[in-house]
């Protein structure tokens, strides 16, 4: 008995599943009935445009509605909602019989390759327009397809939005391939529509938050008058977000001792979108927008602004919003719709930094209110960071993209490159630190008490005096290659570079400009001249360079010249979505079988930027996922221009002692980077020279000193890229000795290499200075002062030598111990000669690094 009871049992539990489980039988297609729906510029404006013409009408002052729509106009609004609705692509097809709408739901997240597929025909009649539906392999009749949309929109919305709906469907007309819509409205629409859509948004966001979803207007205000008492804020007029955030998830931190992170993130995301970016969202709450906007009369006056554009924190914020009412994914494609509304003929172009800006504000938005964790976890960082890099990718590499060039290079968003460059942008946003739980060091651990990166030749090279950076009449320079030779020969170099602007329209970077200095090069038996190029980086479009020095090899010539055509910047649309970092590693790639890479580095760092955020975000940036970006120019070309223009600083900053401040401010960029473990190389002073009215010759006055394995040229790039070299002005340095020396090492380590330690150790620099007898004016060469800069972690050190105390002839000597107590340093050196006027001479040395090691993994 009990068996069949069980038996019984069985068969019922089989036949419920089989009931619940086979209209998924019928509902769900292995094939979509709409695949990818792709959509241009042109046509995201035509579905703009329609939308505001019906939103206009529907809720305009006129009672009788007369709506008018072409089938091509259909067909983008269509395209447009696909693009925008996460999962569901729709179709319309529009002919004199009728129209058949089309759509799929895609659900291979939740199962594998399956789909639900709609099919309504719409054949109008005066009657019920929808003739019938099929959902799956389900037929529907249009009469019971009617009901149930009728009966969704009574309880979400009103019943006038029903009344206009059955009006709509009774009065379709479709002729000449235009659709006509008629109605007469009863009531206020456009608050039943916005009312219901909010509470399908918080029905929605019930499902996914486990903490209560509504927004309660008076704790928005307790974070408004939080803000307005904020001395932080209300000092300033123009605040980056990273200084808000910093302020107000104080408070949020603050009050989540006594409520959930969670909502407190929330509350104060939404008190800064309604301060800096607009008081009307207050309407989305259900809050007191005249109330909302009179408390933020006092921050009227005061911008936000993310990566140093007000337009970025605009597009920041109001996606977060979206992400808020909406979805992450809501937020994106809205974001990328605006970009490429802009892309149209008299818009501002797709500017892919302003989709960075939604893309990260609608992650930022999802991230910072998920789980307790995260909420907690982005409390901490935002209060201890004030940097964007925190939650804001760099964007400096990208540029907007015109109409034209959109249209000829790109086309729609079918575009590989396109698809490419979206992808990548959402996976840079994914990576920001705010989105890491734990920070992994990514410096390798070295057990071993060897030193590491070494340079093979540290005790038998020899000194070199190289020029990095020099133009010729192969672009805007006033000298051929080999009248510059011999001027750099009788001065006293050693190895020169040729690199002249990769402007699309000059000979340079042409294959037979490499060929010539390639020629030119074995004229000089003597002197190593280098094949380069000044590289204009996107997405400046000639703003910001770089110089590229190219390996000596058969096919160098040739791959220069390639480089060239696809990545220089200057007047360029052929690769809008090329950056810095894919010409980087298509470097790499590209000379991955030479002995010896290529060597980039970023020229006159400070002349044209607006902060030193752009400058150390950019290298960063570019220091990332390759290994053929070195470092920077301390010391920019154009130093015979007289006084605060030396370097051609005209702009924002200015240099200090003849060096870029991005070099020489203790504590600054540089620094920066060196606390980070950062190898970069900042002790280069190239003479940029073009001609004798502003600049000196090669290694007449500036000198970048390579202590190279020979003086080839593959060796002396090989040591630019150890790091092996310093740089001076006014030739009062010949060479130096700069060593750093751990008791459990076999040697002491010198420029460009690094020493491991563990625990508390006690280390010794020993430093060895050779002056000139006389300087590059003929006179006798004094050195005044040598300062020891030490960078540990957060802390930077400065101690300033009098140098009397330690010389010996034409020598200086000194010792000076250093304690390093557990953790990464870094090591460098500068001295100084006193002038009277434009700056005094300066030397700078690339660092020597320090690495904590745990000896117990």
């Amino acid at each position: 008995m009990d068996k069949l009871r069980r038996y019984k049992w069985k068969v019922l539990i089989l036949f419920v599943m089989i009931v619940l489980f086979l209209p998924l039988f019928f509902l769900l297609s292995k094939k979509p009935l709409v695949s990818d729906v792709y959509i241009n510029p042109k046509e995201v404006k035509d579905a703009v445009d329609k939308y505001q013409y019906v939103s206009g009408v529907i809720f305009g002052l006129e009672d009788e509605i007369e709506v008018e729509i072409s089938g091509e106009k259909l067909t983008s609004i269509f395209k447009a909602a696909s693009h925008l609705t996460p999962n569901m692509n729709f179709e319309i097809k529009v002919s004199h019989y009728g129209a058949v709408v089309l759509g799929t739901l895609d659900l291979s997240g939740f199962i594998n390759n399956r789909y639900v597929n709609v099919s309504c025909f719409i054949i109008p009649d005066g009657n019920n327009a929808i003739d019938s539906c099929q959902v799956g392999g389900i037929y529907v009749p249009g009469s019971l397809v009617e009901f149930g949309v009728s009966v969704f929109l009574k309880i979400v919305f009103d019943s006038g939005v029903n009344d206009i709906f059955e009006q709509f469907i009774k009065s379709i007309e479709i002729e000449d391939n235009t659709l006509r819509l008629r109605a007469i409205k009863n009531g206020d629409l456009k608050n039943y529509i916005k009312s219901g859509l909010s509470d399908i948004s918080s029905f929605i966001k019930s499902f996914s938050s486990r903490y209560n979803n509504k927004i309660d207007p008076d704790v928005i205000g307790s974070y408004l008058e939080f803000m307005l008492e904020s001395d932080v804020i209300m000092s300033k007029r123009k605040l980056s977000l990273s200084e808000i955030f910093n302020v107000v998830f104080q408070h949020a931190k603050e009050r989540s001792r006594i409520s959930d992170a969670r909502k407190e993130n929330e509350y104060a995301l939404w008190a800064v979108a309604m301060a800096f970016a607009n008081h009307r969202f207050a309407e989305l709450i259900d809050a007191d927008t005249y109330s909302i906007g009179t408390k933020l009369s006092n921050l009227s006056s005061k911008t936000a602004s993310l990566n140093n554009r007000n337009d970025l924190a605009l597009h920041f914020l109001y996606s977060a919003i979206i992400e808020r009412v909406g979805s992450e994914a809501i937020a994106n494609n809205m974001g990328e719709l605006k970009e490429l509304f802009d892309a149209n003929q008299d818009g501002s172009g797709f500017d892919i930094s302003d989709l960075a800006a939604d893309i990260a504000g609608a992650r930022f938005s999802n991230f910072i209110s998920s789980r307790k964790i995260n909420a907690v976890h982005s409390q901490n960082l935002l209060i201890a960071s004030h940097s964007e890099a925190l939650f804001f990718p760099n964007v400096n590499r990208h540029r907007s993209i015109t109409s034209e060039d959109f249209e000829k290079v790109i086309g729609s968003t079918e575009n590989e490159e396109y698809t490419k460059t979206i992808e990548k942008l959402q996976a840079e946003v994914q990576a920001l630190t705010l989105y890491q739980n734990s920070s992994l060091d990514d410096l390798s651990r070295n057990k071993s008490l060897a030193i590491i990166d070494t340079i093979p030749w540290a005790s038998n090279g020899v000194w070199l005096a190289v020029d990095t950076h020099i133009h010729t009449k192969h672009s805007d320079g006033g000298h051929s290659i080999e009248q510059i030779a011999n001027k750099a020969v009788s001065y006293g170099c050693d190895a020169i570079a040729i690199t002249d602007h990769s402007d699309g329209d000059l000979h340079a970077g042409s294959l037979d400009y490499f060929l010539e200095i390639e020629a030119i090069d074995r004229a000089f038996p003597t002197l190593s001249i280098i094949s380069g190029l000044e590289w204009n980086l996107p997405p400046y479009e000639g703003r910001e360079h770089a110089t590229l020095l190219f390996p000596e090899g058969h096919t160098a010539a040739m791959i220069a010249s390639q480089f060239r055509r696809q990545f220089d910047d200057y007047r360029n649309p052929n690769n809008p979505f090329s950056s810095v970092r894919d010409g980087l590693k298509w470097l790499e790639s590209s000379f991955d079988s030479y002995p010896v890479l290529p060597a980039v580095f970023y020229n006159h760092p400070s002349r044209k930027v607006d902060s030193f955020e752009e400058t150390l975000r950019n290298l960063e940036d570019w220091a990332k996922e390759n290994s053929v970006f070195l470092g920077f120019s301390g010391a920019p070309g154009h130093q015979r221009v007289p006084g605060d223009k030396i370097g051609s600083y005209f702009h924002k900053f200015k240099t200090h002692d003849r060096w870029d401040p991005v070099v020489s401010e203790v504590g600054g960029v540089w620094d920066n980077l060196l606390g980070k473990g950062k190898l970069l190389w900042g002790a280069r002073a190239p003479s940029d020279f073009h001609g004798t009215r502003g600049d000196y010759w090669p290694c007449q006055f500036s000198e970048t000193r390579v202590y190279s394995r020979d003086n080839s040229i593959n060796g002396v790039i090989e040591a630019l890229r150890k790091g092996s070299f310093f740089a001076s002005h006014g030739k009062v340095v010949r060479d130096l000795k700069f060593e750093l020396k751990h008791d459990k090492l076999e040697r002491p380590a010198i420029m460009g290499e690094t020493v491991p330690i563990s625990g508390v150790e006690k280390l010794t620099v020993n430093i060895e200075l050779t002056l000139n007898e006389l300087n590059w004016k003929g006179k006798p060469t004094k050195l005044e002062q040598v300062e020891l800069i030490v960078i540990s972690n957060e802390t930077v050190t400065s101690q300033v030598f009098d140098v009397e105390d330690y010389k010996i002839g034409h020598r200086i000597v000194m010792s000076v111990p250093v304690l390093a107590v557990g953790g990464d340093m870094a090591i460098r050196l500068r001295g100084r000669s006193f002038q009277p006027i434009n700056g005094d001479y300066m030397f700078y040395t690339n660092p020597i690094m320090v690495r904590a090691i745990d000896e117990t993994n």
